[in-house]
């Protein structure tokens, strides 16, 4: 969280994690491998956990740490933290194997972030082109499930000065008549 200044310890599988360990919050301040890497830039290796005073452990037989940065539009948005149970588990190869490998997550993450980038583009300039409020909001209902394969979209409006959402447009099934208000609050 870039507001908060802190990273929090995210796992695949929380299964086997005690809730201490997946409930974690690294202030960019503590001192702590994963946030040295992101206050450096660059990856953070300890061959010996024992004597690195940076380092705090997630499981007891940790004696070897690697964070690696994972970035999207030039800012880190991850960090890929790895613990071996040997010292100097993570040679010069695993490192850069490593980097290469988040360095083809990030260029993954910007492909789809600028596919997302392209559908926005293309969804603000409908709505720029339509005057009419009843077409641009089927219009919008329609670039919306495109753009993230939902089922169902809905635009509901809310009108200056009123405590209603009002049912624009949907892609579900409305029965006829007035559209459906739903009272705020």
């Amino acid at each position: 969280d870039r507001s908060k200044r802190q990273l929090v310890f995210g796992v695949w599988d929380g299964s086997g994690w005690p809730d201490e360990v997946v409930r974690t919050v690294y202030s960019l301040d503590m001192k702590a491998a994963c946030t040295q890497a992101v206050k450096s830039g660059n990856t953070c290796r300890i061959n010996d956990t024992t004597e690195a005073a940076d380092f705090i452990p997630v499981w007891g037989e940790v004696r070897s740490h690697i964070s690696v940065l994972i970035f999207l539009r030039g800012e880190i948005c991850a960090v890929l933290s790895l613990d071996g149970s040997e010292p100097a588990a993570f040679s010069d190869e695993d490192q850069s194997a490593l980097e290469r490998l988040v360095t083809q997550c990030s260029m993954l993450m910007e492909h789809f972030a600028l596919i997302e980038d392209r559908w926005l583009y293309q969804f603000e300039l409908f709505l720029n082109d339509e005057p009419d409020l009843d077409k641009m909001c089927d219009g919008a209902v329609t670039h919306l499930r495109g753009m993230f394969g939902v089922l169902a979209c809905s635009v509901l409006l809310r009108f200056p000065d009123s405590a209603l959402l009002t049912l624009a447009a949907t892609s579900g099934i409305i029965e006829e008549g007035k559209p459906p208000t739903y009272e705020i609050g």
